[in-house]
């Protein structure tokens, strides 16, 4: 959660660096010669490490850059501590730059960049208290909505990379349940209700008529729209679609789903940040780290 919020927060940095062209090339690696530069590359490097979150945002196309849009992002346990020890390396270039050299609107953006490091880093003792699955906006209905309504198709390559993304889930629900079972040791479960919402959801997604299930009946409108494929190509990507949902959608959900019905035995009724192991000291840490970045 920590993680999908800051990334949301650069992605609008990012996007008007990118329009000011004020990000050089040339100071990918090593220490920016300016601190603008800096909180630049800062919000690329996170941007570009998400390709699901390029997809959403859709300028690196106009740029002729297209090869994200086949990938989904990584959701492993690593990814996430790998990305705070990112933000702690950070964190120490940005202290790198002496105050003095500053201007008073740069020194400014310098203490608001460092403070909002911290109190992230801050969180980094409490970065698997959520729950990646769960009934309003869990992975596993996430992903449907994602592709019907982020991944456009304006090409046959589109819907090559549509297609990609559906055989790219089972490595994606394998990642996330790593991080479920951590959080299961760790006794960080979701409430019995939460884990019934799920498992109903999921039986219903996979007992779906494929031809029915939203990410056929959306990539079949999205194939539609294209006047630069024939009836027959289109036949064909849509028979390789409904392939990929019943050989790697369906058994991703499937797998998942057995996860959550075995957790159901280890759960209780409690809710809320005080039922998890020091949940009084990380709810006071979780709502600043919410509150500070949707500001």
């Amino acid at each position: 959660m920590f993680k999908k919020i800051l990334l949301w927060f650069l992605a609008i940095i990012l996007f008007f660096a990118v329009l000011a062209g004020s990000f050089a090339a040339h100071e990918w690696y090593g220490k920016p010669w300016f601190i603008n530069n800096f909180f630049n590359r800062f919000a690329m490097k996170v941007v570009l490490d998400s390709p699901e979150t390029l997809t959403s945002l859709h300028f690196l196309e106009a740029m002729g850059i297209h090869g994200h849009n086949a990938k989904l992002d990584d959701a492993s346990p690593e990814s996430t501590t790998q990305f705070f020890e990112f933000l702690e390396s950070e964190r120490g270039v940005l202290q790198s730059y002496d105050d003095a050299s500053l201007s008073s609107e740069q020194l400014m953006s310098k203490k608001i960049a460092t403070y909002l490091l911290d109190l992230v880093y801050e969180s980094k003792e409490f970065r698997f208290y959520d729950y990646p699955v769960n009934q309003l906006f869990g992975v596993q209905n996430g992903f449907p909505s994602f592709m019907q309504s982020q991944h456009q198709i304006n090409s046959e390559q589109d819907a090559e990379f549509y297609i990609a993304r559906l055989n790219e889930l089972p490595r994606k629900f394998s990642q996330v349940l790593d991080g479920i079972k951590l959080r299961t040791q760790a006794d960080i479960i979701p409430p019995k209700f939460v884990i019934e919402r799920v498992v109903d959801e999921m039986s219903k997604f996979v007992a779906t008529k494929t031809e029915d299930n939203i990410l056929y009946v959306a990539f079949e409108k999205k194939l539609n729209k294209l006047d630069n494929l024939n009836s027959e190509s289109k036949q064909k990507l849509l028979n390789r679609a409904k392939a990929s949902i019943e050989q790697a959608v369906y058994p991703a959900y499937v797998q998942l789903n057995q996860y959550f019905e075995g957790l159901g035995d280890k759960a209780t009724e409690d809710d809320g940040f005080w039922k998890l192991p020091n949940g009084d000291k990380s709810l006071p840490v979780s709502v600043k780290v919410f509150y500070h970045l949707q500001l």
